[in-house]
C-alpha cells in the first residue's frame, strides 16, 4: 500500500471515530444528523464505518455543526478536544476575571469619589474638616478593592496549586470566536480612553477660560476617572479571559522553569520598586509643596508608575525572548506571581 493510500485510510478511520463521538456528544441519531445535512441515513452510516467519504461542502458543514476544525475532524481526536472540564476551570476563571475587573474599577471609582466630594466641598464652601469625609469614602472604595484582590488572588493561587496541569478542552471554534471579540474588547476601551483624555483637555480649557471655579474642574476629573475606571475594568477582564483559553500557558506558568521563575521575580521586584518610588515622590513632593491642592495635583504620578511597570514588563519579556526564542511574550497583566498574558505566541 503506497503512502497516499495509507494516509487516506488513516484519515478515513479518524473521520469515522470522530463522527461517531461528536454525534453522540450532541445526542443526535443518524437520522437527525442526516436531516440537518440533507443526506440519507445510509450516508451517515457509511461515513461512520469508513466505507465512504462526505463531499468537501458536507465536511465543512459538519465542522460548523459540531464546532470543530477540519483538521480535528479528519486527522485529530475529537474526544480529546472535548475533554471534560472536571476541575471547573472555566467557571473559576470567569469569576476571577469579573473580580479583578471589579477591583480595578473600584480603585478608580474611589479616586473619582474623592474628586467629586472635593468639588462639592469647594462649591458649597464646606469647612475644611469635611475633607475627612471624602478621604473616608475613598478609603472605603480601596478597602473593598483590597478585599476582592486578596480573597480572589488567594483562591486563584489555591486553584493553581490544586490543578497545576489541565488537559485542553476548548474547541478551536470557541477560541476563534473569543479572538474575534477580543480585538474589539481592546480597541473600544483604548479609543474611549483617548476620547476621554481629549474631552478632559478641551472641556478643562473651556472651564478655565470662562472663569469657572476649581469645583467644576474636580467634577470634570471625577467623570474622567469614572470612564477610565470602566475602560480599565474591561481591559483587565478581556486580558484574563484571553489567557483563559491558553491552557498551554497555564500549565507552563504553574510548573515554570528556573529561568521563568527568575524572570517573574525580576518583574515583580521591578514593578514593586517603581510603585514604591511613585508613592514616595507623591508624599515627598506634596509635603515639600505645602499647598492644600498638591495632594490632588500630583495624582498623575501613579498612572506614570503604572506605565513604567508596563515598560519594565515588556523590556524583561523582550530580553527573555532574545535569550530563549522558543517563547515570545507580547505583553501581560501580572497579579502576584501569576502572569496573565494578553497574547502568547509559540
Amino acid at each position: 500500500m503506497d503512502e497516499t493510500a495509507m494516509a487516506n485510510q488513516n484519515m478515513g478511520g479518524a473521520l469515522a471515530r470522530n463522527l461517531q463521538f461528536l454525534r453522540k456528544q450532541k445526542d443526535l441519531s443518524q437520522e437527525a444528523l442526516a436531516e440537518q445535512l440533507g443526506v440519507s441515513r445510509q450516508s451517515i452510516s457509511k461515513w461512520e464505518s469508513g466505507a465512504a467519504w462526505p463531499e468537501m461542502n458536507t465536511l465543512l458543514t459538519l465542522c460548523e455543526v459540531f464546532g470543530v476544525s477540519l483538521d480535528t475532524l479528519l486527522r485529530g481526536s475529537a474526544e480529546r478536544s472535548f475533554a471534560a472540564d472536571t476541575a471547573g476551570y472555566d467557571a473559576h476563571m470567569d469569576r476571577f476575571a469579573r473580580a479583578i475587573a471589579l477591583g480595578v474599577a473600584l480603585v478608580l471609582a474611589g479616586v473619582a469619589f474623592l474628586m467629586a466630594f472635593e468639588g462639592l466641598r469647594l462649591y458649597f464652601l464646606w469647612d475644611k474638616a469635611m475633607e475627612g469625609v471624602g478621604v473616608g469614602g475613598f478609603m472605603l472604595f480601596i478597602l473593598l478593592a483590597a478585599v476582592i484582590f486578596i480573597v480572589h488572588g488567594i483562591q486563584h493561587g489555591n486553584f493553581c496549586k490544586k490543578y497545576p496541569k489541565l488537559e485542553p478542552f476548548y474547541t478551536q471554534q470557541q477560541i476563534d470566536r473569543y479572538d474575534q471579540k477580543f480585538v474589539w474588547l481592546i480597541a473600544a476601551p483604548v479609543a474611549l480612553i483617548l476620547a476621554d483624555v481629549i474631552l478632559l483637555l478641551v472641556v478643562g480649557s473651556l472651564l478655565e477660560s470662562r472663569g469657572f471655579g476649581l469645583s467644576y474642574s474636580c467634577w470634570l476629573l471625577a467623570v474622567f476617572l469614572l470612564v477610565l475606571g470602566g475602560c480599565a475594568a474591561v481591559l483587565a477582564w478581556a486580558g484574563i479571559q484571553k489567557s483563559k483559553y491558553d491552557l498551554e500557558a497555564y500549565n507552563r506558568e504553574n510548573s515554570p522553569s528556573p529561568a521563568e521563575k527568575k524572570q517573574e521575580a525580576l518583574i515583580g521586584a521591578a514593578c514593586g520598586s517603581i510603585m514604591l518610588v511613585a508613592a514616595a515622590l507623591y508624599v515627598g513632593l506634596a509635603a515639600m509643596d505645602g499647598s492644600r491642592y498638591a495632594w490632588r495635583e500630583l495624582w498623575w504620578l501613579f498612572p506614570v508608575g503604572g506605565i513604567a511597570c508596563g515598560a519594565a514588563v515588556l523590556f524583561e519579556s523582550c530580553t527573555a525572548t532574545t535569550k530563549n526564542p522558543q517563547t515570545e511574550w507580547s505583553g501581560g497583566i501580572f497579579l502576584g506571581r501569576h502572569s496573565y498574558a494578553l497574547e502568547t505566541a509559540h
